[in-house]
């Protein structure tokens, strides 16, 4: 199904009558997935896409209640194993509450003429490519979530998709040197310096909860040696994560004796 010719119209429309949201979502994960880390991270759009999101973008889907939690979760296994062979029914999964705030959001629904006029096109449940058109649209301009109707024939969910990345980029302009220090650049400097060791690569056999001083000591000392700065700025983006696990409830607290100016110690990490 394609979209009408004038969806860019009724999709502006959309986006001037974006609005704050606050609210709580169900997620339903795999087995494989259920770790807290897992749950928000927006791998699994990054990698394969998913409704109103094309591939290469991280964002995260949740839904109203737990059954439409775990309508979609199923549906789209299903959509990505294919249509031959056996279809999932159940399976073991676990079912997260997010709490989320957005600054801009649009809701699609029947009762909106604008929504309506595109609705049909973005709930094709064989082709995702109408909604990942608009929903590159809708990003592009500032719209942080979609709130959206279950496209599983006959039934009446809602569901919300939230653009994690541009939650990223539009509240820390540092979003990419954060994205360097985790993941690492697909550009090669020749420094003469050792290379930089992403910290996901570093500490991807951790839990957040066996992240201690003694496993983030050693670490960014080393960094400290060769670049103080990005010493100071990995400390800086290493506290703020814990901070948003200690939110969730993911910790208590944060590694004792944390130095508060890595700069004058020589290390980002206090003896």
């Amino acid at each position: 199904m394609t979209l009408p010719r004038l969806w860019e119209k009724h999709a502006l429309a959309l986006v001037e009558q974006a609005s704050p949201f606050a609210g709580e979502f169900f997620r339903s994960v795999e087995l494989a997935y259920a770790h807290p880390d897992d749950v928000v991270s927006g791998e699994g759009t990054r990698s394969y896409g998913g409704r109103f999101v094309r591939p290469g973008l991280r964002a995260v889907y949740g839904s109203v209640d737990e059954e439409t939690a775990f309508r979609e979760s199923a549906a789209r296994v299903n959509r990505l194993a294919g249509r031959g062979g056996a279809q999932v029914a159940s399976y073991p999964r676990i079912t997260y509450v997010i709490a989320v705030r957005i600054c801009a959001h649009v809701a699609l629904t029947d009762a909106d003429i604008n929504a309506a006029a595109i609705l049909p096109a973005c709930l094709d449940p064989n082709d995702l490519s109408a909604s990942q058109e608009v929903g590159e649209f809708l990003q592009t301009h500032g719209i942080q979530a979609v709130v959206f109707p279950s496209a599983i024939p006959g039934f009446t969910g809602r569901n919300l998709k939230d653009y994690i990345e541009k939650h990223a980029k539009q509240q820390k302009r540092s979003w990419e040197e954060d994205y360097r220090i985790l993941y690492g650049s697909e550009q090669k400097k020749r420094t003469g310096k050792r290379p930089h060791v992403p910290l996901v690569k570093r500490w991807a056999h951790l839990t957040v909860k066996g992240m201690t001083r003694r496993e983030i000591r050693p670490v960014l000392d080393e960094i400290a040696a060769r670049a103080p700065i990005m010493a100071n700025r990995t400390l800086a983006l290493v506290r703020k994560m814990f901070n948003f696990a200690i939110e969730h409830d993911w910790v208590e607290s944060i590694p004792a004796s944390w130095s508060s100016d890595s700069r004058q110690s020589g290390s980002a990490i206090a003896s």
